[in-house]
């Protein structure tokens, strides 16, 4: 076996590896844009822990139903949750 032979066998081990460590990266950069800029409200519902009923209607309706069904007439006013406990 030469030496060339040798490299390529190896190289081409390290190619999966390489090409998930790249996506995986890509990912980490889509993710930290998505909720900085790339979603208009997102940032400052990180910083403030709440968010605008119109922004939860559009990017997380199930949720946001769930939670309407939580609440009273009043937002104080809390009912229970309805779903076992995991």
């Amino acid at each position: 076996m030469s030496c060339q032979t040798h490299f390529i066998r190896i190289h081409h081990k390290r190619l999966p590896t390489r090409t998930v460590a790249v996506l995986f990266v890509a990912a980490m950069f889509v993710h930290v844009y998505m909720g900085t800029i790339g979603v208009e409200g997102a940032f400052e519902a990180m910083g403030e822990g709440t968010v605008d009923v119109n922004w939860a209607k559009e990017h997380h309706r199930l949720w946001l139903d769930e939670e309407m069904a939580r609440t009273g007439p009043n937002e104080s006013q809390r009912q229970p949750a309805l779903r076992p406990a995991e």
